[in-house]
Parts: structure tokens; C-alpha cells; sequence
């Protein structure tokens, strides 16, 4: 009768073999030390980490208190369970029945609700369940072998297998974070994360350095810069030799004005001549005295008017030509001037400049190479975490058919083993108040 008001427990299992991993390689390691190994991972299978991650993966709302209560009941041994249905007559039942109906609330309140509760609840709400949860979850070593036997109890099959998943998933997880490299990708991120902010800095300095001396090239400026300096070196000279060349040619024309005879008493001619050409009078005088040229009457003839008309045109010609080559020669010293200035300005920002750039260059190499280190550090830690685990899945999780408890075979026993003890206890009684 007892035995049919006891709710039945199932059971969900997996084995584990305890391999030979990076962290842990067997090179000769004694049976001592192996064993050592295998309960160091029992222990952090045991660990509260996994069974919260479990409970994380599985899902809060999925449990009800007053089934954890009921796994702690079959957690217990058959004589507290029979004692604790004794006492459930006596009315010591409420206290289970209030712990259920306290849960119903919490579970009826669904997962709107549990949302928005605060943080601190949240927390205590997963504490109790964990405490509740963890008489129903075991994890032990076989005798002898490299095996881990992970066990979970409910009463629905289906839950057991479900949530024995989780677990099985959840120890894997932090197993391969214990045993993971530690902090080498957390390291490299840092580093990555680091250097980009020196690279945007860098950045920064650089353009506002661009910006406030109008410098966006010191190499090509300063090539352009000679270039402009030579080409207008090459016009100055080209400039100065065609001022030259105009002299002479104004010099030319005044030399045959002046040996004009009509020409020479003309104020307007004088003018014209300048003052750069009255010291050229008395020689041409004197050339004139001695080469004896004949005079010319009052009425020059028409071949001399034609001669002074071309003479004084060209005259003209060429004086307003000087005066573009000079106004041109100013402009391309002013020019030479200014950009000798800009090669001097542009030398001594150069080195500055340098630095800034060789700045951003070796940040962005650095943030290049920790973004490849960081991405094969990644790579590394999954492929070790997938192939190179020291735990292997022997046995997948698997649900019994059967439940594992109340066992009728063991209650049977157990029940007549108790008769047999109060068969005696009552006969020891009788003989004892018969021998009085």
C-alpha cells in the first residue's frame, strides 16, 4: 500500500571516458595520479556551475518545486521515506502541501511575470532550486576504470533525459573552460582593443597635424614644390635673357636715331630716346665727324623719313616689351623667393610629420596582427575544445524504462526484513513479560 503512494523515479544516465587531452597527456603517468585526474573532473562536474548552467539551458519555469520536493523524497533512503508517509497521516503533510501550493503560485505567475522580477529574486529563486535539484543529480567515477557515470532522477522520463542533456552539455562546457589556455584570447582581445584606440589616436593627431600646416604629403609637396622651383628658375633666366636681348635692341635704335640728323633737334625724339641714350650723342657726333657723313638739308628726303618712322616704332616696340619682361623677372623672383620659403618650411615640419605617420603605420600593423592572432586563438580553442577534449562521450544520455525507485523487489525484502525485526522485537517483549 505504501509502495503504491510513493511516486515513481526515473533515471537518465551517461558514461564518460577520461581521455588523454592536451592538459593532460599520458606519458607514463601512475594509476595514482590518473585517478587523481578523474576525480578532479568528478568535482567539477559536481560543481554548482554546471547544474545552474543546465538549469539555464533547460529553463527555469520547466520545474516546479513540488516536484524537487519529491525528488528529495526518493533521494532519501526507503526507512525516511516510509517514516515521512507515516507522519503525512499525522498531518505533517501540510508543510509539503504549503511548499507545493507556494510553488504553483510561483510557477502559475509564468514567464511574464517572472521577467519581471528583480535580479536579487531571480538569483534567490535559482539558489533553492539548485539546492533542490542537486540531491537528484549525481556524478561519480566506476571503480577501477576511466569512467564518469553522470546520473539525474524525476519522475517524467521525458524530463529526466531532457535535463540529464543539459547537464551532460553544461559539464562539457565548463570543462573545457577549466582546462582552456588561460586568458589567451581574453589577452589578445585586450591587446586588439588597446591598439585600436592608439591607431585612432594616431589617426587623429595626424590629420589635425594636416589640417593646422595644410600638409597632406611631405614627399610629393616637396617634390612639387621643386619643380615649380626649378620650371620658374629656368623662366627667370629665359626672362633676364630677354630683357637683355630688349636692351640691346632699344640701344640699337637709339645708336640710329642719333646719327638721324633731322631727328636730333626734335624734343619729341629726345623723350623718346631717354636719358639712357644722351651719353651715346657725342660719340655718334664724333663717328659722324670722322666717317664725314654729308649733311642733310632742311628736306630730308623720303628714304630718311621712312628709316626714322620704323626706327622710333620699333623704339616704342620695344621699350613697352622691356617693361612686361621686367614686371615679369619681379614676379618670378617674388615666386623663387615664396617657394624657397615653402622648401624651408616644408624641411622642418618633415620630421614631425614622419613620426606622426610612422605613428598610424605601426598601430595599424599591430591592430592587424592581433586581429590574426586573436581570430587564431579562436580558431585554436575550438578545435582543441572539439577534438582534443580529455572527456569522451561513452554513452549518450539515456532515459530508463523502468523506474529506478520505489524498486517492489527491494521493498519486499525490506518489508519482510522489517516484520522479521518486529516478529522478534514482539516475541523478545512476550518472553520477557512472561519471564516477569
Amino acid at each position: 500500500m505504501i509502495s503504491s503512494k510513493i511516486t515513481p523515479q526515473y533515471e537518465a544516465e551517461a558514461l564518460l571516458l577520461v581521455g588523454q587531452g592536451p592538459t593532460d597527456k599520458d606519458s607514463g603517468v601512475s594509476p595514482l595520479r590518473q585517478a587523481e585526474i578523474v576525480n578532479s573532473k568528478v568535482r567539477i562536474g559536481s560543481s554548482l556551475d554546471v547544474l545552474e548552467g543546465a538549469i539555464q539551458r533547460f529553463g527555469v519555469d520547466h520545474f516546479k518545486l513540488n516536484t524537487t520536493v519529491e525528488n528529495k523524497e526518493f533521494s532519501t533512503a526507503f526507512f525516511w521515506d516510509f517514516l515521512k508517509n507515516v507522519l503525512q497521516r499525522f498531518g505533517v503533510h501540510r508543510i509539503v502541501f504549503d511548499t507545493a501550493v507556494t510553488n504553483d503560485k510561483v510557477h502559475a505567475e509564468g514567464p511574464d511575470n517572472q521577467a519581471k522580477k528583480s535580479p536579487y529574486v531571480q538569483n534567490l529563486e535559482m539558489r533553492k532550486l539548485v539546492n533542490l535539484l542537486r540531491t537528484a543529480y549525481n556524478v561519480r567515477s566506476e571503480p577501477n576504470t576511466d569512467i564518469i557515470r553522470l546520473t539525474f532522477r524525476h519522475p517524467d522520463p521525458i524530463v529526466a533525459q531532457e535535463f540529464a542533456s543539459d547537464l551532460l552539455k553544461s559539464f562539457l562546457d565548463r570543462h573545457g573552460e577549466v582546462y582552456a589556455k588561460p586568458g589567451e584570447a581574453d589577452f589578445i582581445a585586450k591587446q586588439t582593443q588597446s591598439f585600436e584606440r592608439e591607431f585612432g589616436r594616431a589617426s587623429a593627431a595626424l590629420a589635425a597635424f594636416e589640417q593646422r600646416n595644410r600638409i597632406y604629403s611631405d614627399d610629393e609637396q616637396r617634390n612639387l614644390i621643386q619643380k615649380r622651383l626649378s620650371d620658374t628658375a629656368v623662366s627667370l633666366a629665359t626672362t633676364r635673357g630677354n630683357i637683355a636681348e630688349k636692351q640691346a635692341q632699344i640701344q640699337s635704335s637709339g645708336n640710329q636715331l642719333l646719327r638721324l640728323r633731322p631727328i636730333i633737334g626734335s624734343p619729341a625724339v629726345a623723350s623718346l630716346i631717354g636719358d639712357t641714350l644722351i651719353d651715346q650723342q657725342a660719340e655718334v657726333r664724333r663717328e659722324q665727324r670722322d666717317t664725314h657723313l654729308p649733311s642733310i638739308g632742311s628736306d630730308p628726303p623720303l628714304l630718311i623719313v621712312k628709316i626714322y618712322q620704323n626706327s622710333v616704332e620699333g623704339l616704342l616696340k620695344s621699350k613697352n616689351e622691356l617693361s612686361g619682361l621686367q614686371a615679369l623677372m619681379r614676379e618670378q623672383e617674388v615666386e623663387i623667393k615664396t617657394l624657397n620659403n615653402l622648401l624651408s618650411e616644408n624641411s622642418k615640419l618633415s620630421p614631425e610629420y614622419s613620426r606622426l605617420k610612422r605613428d598610424v603605420v605601426i598601430a595599424g600593423l599591430n591592430v592587424e596582427t592581433y586581429a590574426r592572432k586573436g581570430a587564431e586563438a579562436q580558431v585554436n580553442a575550438a578545435f582543441d575544445a572539439a577534438k582534443f577534449s580529455s572527456l569522451k562521450v561513452v554513452q549518450a544520455v539515456r532515459s530508463s524504462i523502468d523506474p529506478v525507485y520505489p524498486n517492489k523487489k527491494v521493498f519486499i525484502a525490506s518489508g519482510a526484513l522489517c516484520g522479521l525485526l518486529l516478529a522478534g522485537i514482539i516475541a523478545i517483549a512476550r518472553r520477557s513479560d512472561g519471564a516477569i
